[in-house]
């Protein structure tokens, strides 16, 4: 969280400790699973352990649906393991928490970020202000109906 592509893309969360970090992993991101029954994962390699990321699903004010949230660590970006984590935190949003729509906000100029919701079923809908510091951010959104019938397409033929 104090890389510079995070705090590029993310934004700086005033994380400079240890007890920083803990503090906002309590506050911050466990909490979201006591109040909305989802919230942000850690991403680790398997069978070692070695964490690379953290990918979830965010309840923002003034969001009408859950939104998508991943982060990786730099040395680990460009090895797929963002878009299995965004396929199964898509999967997990529609089969076992049941949500109709699942949307995204990205930085604009975020190429990766773009290139990783568009090729996971995301479609750009609009431009909005919701960052921290009221710059624009692009909103994506998916929805159950859309990965079914890419699904569909995929098998199809």
């Amino acid at each position: 969280m104090n890389e510079p592509g995070y705090h590029r893309f993310i934004g700086d969360r005033g994380i400079g400790s240890i007890a920083d970090a803990e503090a906002f992993i309590q506050d911050r991101m466990l909490s979201t699973f006591r109040q909305n029954g989802f919230g942000m994962w850690l991403m680790n390699l398997k069978p070692e352990g070695t964490p690379v990321g953290i990918c979830g699903l965010n309840k923002r004010n003034g969001l009408l649906a859950p939104d998508l949230g991943y982060a990786l660590v730099s040395s680990f970006e460009g090895q797929g393991f963002a878009r299995e984590a965004v396929g199964a935190i898509v999967d997990h949003g529609f089969s076992t928490l049941g949500l109709p729509r699942i949307l995204a906000v990205t930085l604009p100029d975020n190429s990766k970020s773009v290139r990783l919701l568009t090729s996971a079923g995301f479609s750009f809908r609009k431009i909005i202000r919701k960052s921290p510091d009221g710059q624009p951010v692009a909103l994506y959104d998916v929805s159950l109906k859309r990965i079914n019938r890419l699904l569909s397409e995929n098998t199809a033929g």
